[in-house]
């Protein structure tokens, strides 16, 4: 999940605004699993990892 601009999340920073509810169809931890299993986008872990560190909520 990503930071939102506040405290929230940006998945729950759309929700509030919008009343919509937000579902995802791939998360972070699905697209690791995608990396790390296939050498074919194997290079894009470590980016994508960094990514994660600077933008990921907890």
């Amino acid at each position: 999940m990503e930071k939102g601009t506040g405290e929230l999340s940006a998945v729950q920073e759309v929700e509030r605004q919008y009343g919509l509810p937000v579902v995802p169809i791939a998360n972070l931890n699905d697209l690791f699993t995608l990396l790390q299993n296939n050498a074919e986008f194997g290079g894009f872990l470590e980016p994508v990892k960094a990514y994660r560190e600077r933008y990921g909520a907890a």
